[in-house]
């Protein structure tokens, strides 16, 4: 022919992405963040949207077609030519031709009647040809077979062939044939490793043109709708970080893909980029894959029901094999690898059936606010699209006959699983919205606590202070006295050193009293300056009790960066807890040593030794808390605060202390910066 079209539009009509997408229409505005919008915004979108798609069905069915009588014919084994064929039986059909996944070629007799049809001439599209037009666009190859073509030029389009050599370029298969006065015929041969599954139709220039626009209408808002999806799931994922959005996200990239695809839009736009033959690869391949989304998502959607374990294994064997049919599609095994994906759906809805029965019976005692989706729910409806899948995927594959009722039902099919789709998603997200208002009642009600307790703590530690205060005033003058009226006393007297010992153990619990109150309350800020280590060390040594039981090992003289005043309440700390705590005329070991990188001193080490005494070895675990003392520490007296303070000041100081025993001696290493 030497008519070629080039339409404005590139779209199916609803009739014929349903044939293809009974359980694939799930495009929807299945998410609106994790926030779902209000019910009524949603109730609009899709009264709207099925006003619009029952109108473009009716715009659809009011096409005339002058096929008044088609036909089939399986060539089971691909070879017979046109003059062969011509001379065998053909069965009558109506509607949709449908004969599953199948290695025959499938002959098509299309009695053609335009007798009475008034031609329409436009400058945009000539009447005196007709369209022969087949969908859904995903056939391998289709030959036409015309009489009164007088050409020996064979006529073939489908996907192993380019878009740019089509008669009448759109996203469906056509041919241009000439109008006639006469009743006459016209044959069509499909081979496909696809599911042989076709709408035929006869129609004029003006009516094709006419649905071409509806097609792109339907399928735009189809392709937005699912592209919108994706962008809100995605935003919700990042937010909500949920794992079923995220697969459902997934599944939304799938179909998009799908979409993409099997409604012929990738045929025109990839011709030239790609070749047909690889085109229809990544088809085969993009379709067989694609229920591995739909095995994913409803897999663990059902999981949260805690469903029969054995059908949990059966549906992962299940998934196991749609990665086998892609890589049957890779070795141009594109038959085996449909037959594999249409058992596969098969079988998955039967288990999927079995699933929904076993939650509806098993939790049917349970309250329904446990579950993202009300059982009943799943019972009824999710019950019935699974029917429905079961059904559809026999017709797919063959196995049953659907084609008197599949132009009605699979419509409805694509609305319902619309719905379905939209309400499961805004059920699962005001589950989520649900969870998050209560984990921030939750939260809110911690951070409450928190403030209070944080306020109750720090009236306490207020009121702590203000009776360490009150103490150190009200006792220390009256030990200063007693210890001045003492040392009055003759010094050979062994009472005498009693009796200052006590007063130095009483003096030396309000000084750790009134330290342990700086360290809590942050009081304390160290100011840095050079100071003489060993020079403190001997300090601390005539100021402890048991001056000639310490022996001081440290070079002199040592300078380092530090705060004196916390260096020396940390040391009056460690040795006089050594010297309280070891036996009478035991040696307490002080023991320094600084470590250098090169010429620069890095920084100093502090070991502090003694033999256990009667309040023997202390426990690891608690020696650093407050108020811990050993069960037979308390014949001497002590605040419990000693170890405690030394560890904060020390690592006010910027550094560590660990106790490191041996086996014979209490040992505290204290490692301070140079």
């Amino acid at each position: 022919m030497n008519c070629v079209y080039h339409p404005a539009t590139n779209n199916l009509n609803f009739s014929d992405i349903c044939i293809i997408l009974w359980p694939h229409s799930q495009v929807t505005l299945d998410v609106f963040c994790q926030k779902p919008a209000p019910l009524f915004l949603m109730t609009r979108f899709l009264f709207g949207f099925l006003i619009f798609v029952f109108f473009a069905l009716a715009n659809t069915a009011s096409a005339r077609d002058f096929a008044i009588e088609k036909a089939w014919y399986e060539d089971t084994s691909g070879t017979q030519t046109w003059e062969q064929v011509r001379q065998q039986p053909f069965h009558a059909y109506r509607g949709i031709l449908n004969k599953g996944v199948s290695r025959s070629a499938f002959w098509i007799r299309l009695k053609v009647d335009s007798r009475g049809y008034v031609p329409v001439f436009s400058k945009i599209h000539d009447d005196r040809q007709l369209i022969v037009r087949i969908t859904p666009g995903y056939l391998d190859e289709i030959r036409l077979f015309d009489p009164q073509e007088k050409t020996a030029l064979t006529r073939v389009t489908g996907m192993l062939y380019g878009a740019s050599h089509d008669e009448y370029q759109s996203i469906n298969f056509n041919f241009v044939i000439p109008r006639t006065d006469n009743i006459r015929y016209v044959w069509l041969r499909i081979k496909t490793a696809t599911p042989t599954m076709a709408d035929i139709k006869v129609l004029s220039v003006a009516d094709t043109i006419s649905l071409d626009k509806i097609q792109q209408n339907l399928v735009a808002i189809n392709l937005f709708i699912i592209f919108f999806a994706i962008a809100l799931t995605i935003y919700a994922w990042i937010i909500n970080k949920d794992k079923l959005i995220l697969l459902f996200t997934i599944r939304q990239i799938g179909t998009f893909l799908f979409m993409f695809f099997i409604t012929g839009y990738a045929r025109p736009l990839l011709d030239g980029v790609l070749p047909p033959v690889s085109l229809n690869k990544i088809l085969d391949g993009t379709i067989v894959t694609f229920i591995a989304f739909a095995f994913i998502f409803e897999g663990y959607f059902f999981r949260r029901y805690a469903y029969s374990h054995w059908i949990m294994k059966a549906s992962a064997w299940l998934a196991v094999f749609p990665p086998i049919a892609l890589a049957l599609v890779i070795l141009d095994q594109s038959y085996l690898a449909y037959q594999i994906s249409g058992y596969t759906l098969i079988t998955d809805s039967v288990l999927s059936l079995a699933c929904i029965l076993i939650i509806y019976v098993k939790h049917r005692d349970k309250i329904s606010d446990d579950f993202v989706v009300p059982k009943k729910y799943i019972l009824l409806v999710y019950g019935s699209i699974y029917l429905g899948f079961f059904a559809t995927s026999l017709s797919i594959m063959g196995l049953i006959k659907l084609n008197q009722v599949r132009d009605s039902l699979v419509p409805m099919g694509g609305i319902i699983y619309f719905i379905n789709s939209l309400l499961i998603m805004s059920f699962y997200f005001n589950h989520i919205r649900k969870k998050q208002l209560l984990l921030q009642q939750q939260n809110l009600v911690q951070v409450m606590l928190a403030e209070q307790s944080a306020i109750q703590e720090k009236n306490y530690r207020l009121e702590q202070e203000n009776l360490f205060s009150m103490l150190a005033h009200e006792l220390k003058t009256p030990l200063a006295i007693l210890n001045m009226r003492i040392g009055k006393l003759p010094a050979s007297d062994s009472t005498v050193d009693s009796m200052k010992r006590a007063i130095r153990d009483m003096n030396g619990v309000i000084e750790r009293c009134i330290d342990a109150s700086k360290v809590l309350d942050k009081k304390l800020t160290p100011i840095i300056r050079a100071s003489n280590l060993h020079e403190e060390l001997l300090r601390q040594q005539q100021l402890s009790r048991d001056p000639h039981n310490i022996a001081i090992k440290c070079p002199d003289p040592l300078i380092v960066n530090t705060d004196p005043q916390i260096l020396a309440i940390v040391l009056n700390n460690l040795i006089d807890n050594a010297c309280k705590y070891s036996p009478t005329n035991s040696t307490v070991n002080v023991e320094v040593m600084a470590n250098h990188d090169g010429e620069a001193m890095t920084n100093v080490q502090i070991v502090i030794s003694n033999y256990p005494g009667l309040a023997g070895w202390p426990d690891p675990e608690k020696l650093f808390t407050k108020f811990y003392r050993s069960q037979n520490a308390y014949h001497q007296v002590g605040s419990g605060l000693g170890l405690f303070i030394v560890q904060q000041l020390v690592y006010l100081l910027g550094g560590s202390i660990t106790y490191m025993p041996s086996r014979t001696h209490v040992r505290f290493e204290v490692c301070l910066p140079a």
